[in-house]
């Protein structure tokens, strides 16, 4: 019929039956409205078409679900939401996966985020803080080196960052040094009052092993802290003693550096140290910076790497700064590290400082770090 419009959705679904009636299929006038196409849920290839012949099972009609086969596309793709762990979210949402349902899917419990460390707050009155302190006792002379291990353990532990706390942590070492016998052998008359202190192999993921107050109280720490309250003991009850560092370990020695003297390993509760092939050329009294310096590394290396450690990292480092020798990358770290702690105005300027230390031998490294500065300050804006 001139004019007319096939009518929709009749001669698709009648399938071989609209081709054989061919040309006799119904028209309908151009004029008129067609009829409504059917919903989707009506339709044979609908979602609850698709659902009641998935429900028939085996016995019933058959018909494309009767018996097994391959899944539809449309169900194989929900199934497959639902097992990768897909919401069924708006449609301005979709493609977004829910991390914690499928944790919850596979009996895993997500790890809450690390916190950031907080800002460090500035000391009431202008008082003078404990790295402060800690550098003005290095750079004294002689250095006094169990003063500067109370320091470095007041910059870490607040309650100790107190003269009278310092006082109180002095008296005791000096209460232990008076458990010293006054005669007999000196190794045998220090280990009479440190004997007991040794290092456990837990020791060296712990913060508190690298702090004197601490490896006093709780008879425990690292060899390098334990050769420290060796030295004072010793130097209380006029023992000679010097510190001897060796490769992966710390001793004391007792007598003269360059005379008789013999070695004692404090972390093994004082017995005597046999020294390994090609130990013999380190043996030599160790000055107090030095020890510092080893202290602080053990520190740095404790602390690296950790997000939940980056304060301690960040006052390792400034303690480093405040030695007479530190390497000069060492100030490129304290303001990466000022930025990472919530202080990019400190934290550029020191990057600042350090691209017009190294300017003349490494303009590329200045370059870097200038470019760290400014993208430091970008986040202010």
């Amino acid at each position: 019929m001139a004019g007319g419009v096939p009518l929709p959705g009749r001669a698709a679904a009648a399938g071989g039956a609209g081709r054989a009636r061919g040309r006799g299929a119904a028209r309908v006038p151009a004029g008129a409205r067609p009829r409504r196409r059917p919903a989707a849920r009506d339709r044979p290839g609908g979602r609850r078409g698709r659902l009641g012949r998935a429900h028939r099972g085996r016995g019933g009609r058959a018909g494309p679900r009767a018996g097994p086969g391959p899944r539809p596309a449309a169900r194989r793709l929900r199934l497959g939401r639902r097992a990768r762990g897909v919401r069924h979210l708006p449609a301005g949402r979709r493609g977004q996966r829910s991390r914690a349902g499928a944790l919850r899917r596979r009996g895993l419990r997500g790890a809450p985020p690390l916190p950031l460390p907080a800002p460090r707050r500035p000391r009431a009155g202008g008082a003078v803080s404990a790295v402060e302190r800690f550098g003005a006792a290095v750079r004294a002379a002689p250095v006094d080196l169990t003063g500067a291990c109370l320091l470095l353990a007041a910059a870490y532990d607040p309650a100790l960052d107190d003269p009278a706390a310092q006082d109180a942590e002095r008296t005791a070492l000096a209460d232990l040094a008076a458990r010293v016998p006054a005669s007999g052998a000196p190794e045998r008359r220090l280990a009479a009052a440190l004997g007991g202190h040794r290092t456990l192999p837990g020791d060296y993921g712990d913060l508190r092993t690298s702090l004197l107050p601490q490896v006093r109280r709780r008879g425990h720490g690292l060899p390098i802290l334990l050769s420290v309250l060796w030295l004072d003991v010793a130097a209380r009850s006029g023992v000679p003693a010097f510190g001897v560092g060796l490769r992966g370990h710390f001793v004391v020695g007792l007598g003269d550096p360059a005379g008789a003297h013999r070695l004692v390993d404090p972390a093994s509760g004082g017995r005597p140290w046999r020294l390994r092939p090609g130990d013999a050329a380190d043996v030599r009294a160790w000055e107090p910076v030095e020890v510092l310096e080893r202290v602080l590394a053990n520190v740095t290396a404790w602390a690296s790497g950790r997000v939940d450690r980056t304060r301690a990292l960040l006052t390792a480092v400034e303690l480093r700064l405040q030695l007479p020798r530190h390497p000069l990358a060492l100030r490129r770290e304290h303001g990466r590290l000022l930025v990472a702690t919530g202080d990019p105005v400190r934290g550029a300027q020191r990057l600042r400082d350090y691209a017009e230390a190294v300017a003349a031998v490494d303009p590329q490294g200045a370059e870097r770090a200038r470019r760290e500065a400014r993208s430091a300050l970008a986040g202010l804006n």
